[in-house]
């Protein structure tokens, strides 16, 4: 059965609630805050699928971007600007420098958003963000919907604007495919045959290389070392088009 339980206040007094949903082969709790994924459980594995916390405050500290789902725009945006339609727009700078990450403390992880439909397996999300919010333009009305089906958990992201706007969200959950802390010895693989060029400040220069012979070719699979022989912190691109499994 469908359970929405209180889960918290921010510090502003708003209260978060949690949602589970589920199968008898997986279960998932989802918070009102962010939209966040705060705990997934696979039937007959006995650690949680995903890193997440059971206090609301941790969510707005070290964890604030843990399970999110963050946009209008997650990544950066250089310079702290864009232009859209012929206009140029300004966006929060982040204090790491002059960047705007993941849309500032406007962005969708930081709003409380609204449970508008759900039932045992699923539940769906809304949130409106009004003109000009964290320097974006377009009133914009987006909605998430979460789902279990047997052992897969899905996400469907839908959003309308009534003028031209940035949008590419993602979710940035923590996985844990184990029960031992950290990631060293699993193996990674994503089919992707691009990556973008970062500049000195890791910022994408517009350039795509191709991953073939670098070391972010992560399309047979590669094993990770899990220490500082080992940096990503860029963007992997898949195809254009579709391309043959193999």
């Amino acid at each position: 059965m469908t359970q929405i339980t209180p889960f918290g206040y921010t510090k502003n007094g708003d209260m978060v609630e949690a949602i589970s949903i589920g199968s008898s082969a997986l279960s998932a709790k989802i918070l009102t805050l962010g939209g966040i994924i705060n705990d997934v459980r696979l039937d007959s594995v006995n650690w949680p699928l995903t890193l997440g916390s059971s206090e609301v405050a941790a969510y707005e500290g070290k964890l604030n971007s843990f399970g999110s789902l963050m946009g209008p725009v997650v990544n950066r945006i250089k310079g702290c600007s864009a232009k859209i339609d012929g206009v140029r727009y300004e966006f929060e700078k982040h204090h790491s420098g002059n960047l705007t990450q993941h849309s500032g403390n406007t962005g969708m992880q930081k709003q409380l958003w609204t449970i508008t439909k759900y039932g045992p397996e699923f539940v769906t999300f809304e949130l409106h963000l009004e003109d000009g919010l964290g320097g974006f333009p377009g009133n914009r009305n987006v909605k998430i919907q979460y789902r279990v089906s047997g052992s897969s958990l899905t996400m469907d992201i839908q959003a309308r604007t009534d003028s031209p706007t940035l949008f590419n969200p993602a979710n940035h959950s923590y996985w844990s495919l184990d029960p031992d802390l950290g990631f060293k010895s699993q193996v990674f693989q994503v089919y992707a045959d691009r990556y973008t060029e970062p500049d000195e400040k890791l910022m994408p220069t517009g350039i795509l290389l191709p991953t073939k012979g670098s070391p972010y070719d992560f399309q047979s699979g590669k094993l990770i070392a899990g220490d500082e022989s080992q940096f990503f912190d860029l963007n992997l691109c898949l195809s254009d088009r579709r391309e043959p499994y193999s």
